[in-house]
């Protein structure tokens, strides 16, 4: 049986692997490893917890003290003087990819909000991009995660992806807040599928990733903090992906903090936003949300103009309570499938920008007042009789002065 040299990164001294579980210790400076090379090492040093990947083995050149006290100064928060040698080290060993690491990870330590700019991340992707020249090719396709003390109380990260693959799948680190991404823009266009249960989503998460095409992301997420998605010029689709069956206030945090004010989260033209596998939207979730522009429960999905943020449901949505969409003023279409069975009191109500409302159930029940406050400049088209439609709910047109046209051709306009 082949038995596998390991070795410290830090040190260069041999790492005592456990066959049973995979990992092993330093016993010269008490590394941790886990030694797998396709899974993140978890090194803990001076009390600081930093996720790294291992990229090959250690070099043994005059320089060797250099890397690992770069590394430790880093872990300390000693960032003058760990500059000091990371500065030495671009001169003398610019070929060394260890050299581009040791500079990612000081610039993510010390990430301070405000250096978040299009300057920072297009240098962080440079530093990415000189990581990846000097890389075995056969390295290419992982993570770089690195901490981030957060507002002196949450720790988060900040995460490089030089991969070359076109779904960035982003794993559970076992934080709660992800802070910033970053990813080689070498590579095209991407997306990004995060299967990790963060809570939070920092400010200028994904700023600056030019290529971002669709981003999927966990129930976890209660909370989004403004321009996560600056300068993100090809981001088509966020998507919210949910176990649970009901949007509720409860779980809604991220997709309201998304929606609120979407100046405030960057320069999107055009901003679908899907929700999926909900099938009842509870009371009072989106309540006087401005941002919305149109809101569809169909596959057939509208020619739509720039500057609009839709809301996307998939067809598995039942239920609309009361007050859901209540005071949407930007609302300008809606489009609800023949799924939805019923919509509650007042759904709609002084909704009275919508130009088309279409309903394509044959089966709903419709509540008091749903579209209390639509003048008679608005349509509304339902998919069944009016005889129907007043059966189930006999008080659903009150305050209601819109245009309504039914399906069956022996109903007249309203």
């Amino acid at each position: 049986m082949e038995v596998k040299s390991y070795f410290c990164e830090r040190c260069g001294a041999n790492i005592i692997p456990n066959i049973t579980d995979k990992k092993g210790i330093c016993h010269f400076c008490g590394s941790h490893y886990i030694l797998d090379n396709r899974k993140p090492i978890i090194v803990t040093q001076n009390n600081t917890t930093v996720i790294r990947q291992i990229f090959g083995n250690v070099y043994g050149n005059d320089n060797e003290k250099l890397f690992d006290n770069a590394h430790k100064l880093i872990d300390i928060e000693q960032a003058d003087k760990a500059k000091l040698i990371i500065d030495k080290l671009i001169c003398e060993e610019t070929k060394d990819y260890r050299t581009w690491l040791l500079l990612i990870k000081y610039e993510l330590t010390f990430f301070n909000i405000r250096k978040a700019t299009k300057t920072f991340d297009l240098k962080i992707q440079q530093y990415i991009n000189l990581l990846i020249k000097y890389l075995d090719k056969t390295d290419i396709g992982n993570y770089l995660v690195f901490q981030v003390n957060y507002n002196k109380n949450v720790i988060g990260l900040a995460c490089c992806y030089i991969g070359k693959n076109n779904v960035i799948e982003i794993p559970d680190f076992g934080y709660d807040k992800l802070v910033k991404f970053y990813t080689s823009e070498n590579f095209g266009k991407y997306d990004v599928n995060i299967t990790s249960d963060f809570i939070d989503v920092g400010a200028f998460a994904f700023s600056n990733c030019f290529n971002l095409r669709t981003i999927v992301l966990p129930e976890s997420i209660q909370h989004m903090e403004h321009k996560v998605f600056e300068n993100c010029n090809n981001l088509l689709r966020v998507i919210f992906e949910f176990k649970s069956n009901v949007l509720s206030n409860n779980n809604s945090g991220a997709i309201k903090s998304l929606l609120w004010n979407n100046d405030k989260l960057g320069a999107i033209n055009l901003l679908i936003v899907s929700i999926k596998n909900i099938k009842i939207i509870s009371s009072s979730v989106f309540y006087s949300l401005q941002n919305i522009t149109h809101i569809i429960c169909n596959n057939n999905v509208l020619e739509i103009k720039s500057n609009m943020l839709i809301l996307y449901f998939s067809e598995t949505l039942l239920k609309i309570c009361a007050y859901s969409f209540a005071e949407c003023k930007q609302l300008i279409c809606v489009e609800l499938s023949n799924s939805i069975e019923h919509i509650g009191d007042n759904a709609f109500q002084n909704c009275n920008n919508i130009l088309f409302f279409t309903i394509n159930s044959s089966d709903i029940i419709l509540g008091n007042s749903v579209f209390e406050g639509f003048t008679n400049k608005q349509k509304i088209m339902i998919n069944i009789s009016r005889k129907q439609v007043n059966y189930w709910a006999k008080k659903w047109k009150k305050g209601c002065n819109a245009k309504i046209s039914y399906v069956n051709k022996e109903d007249k306009y309203e």
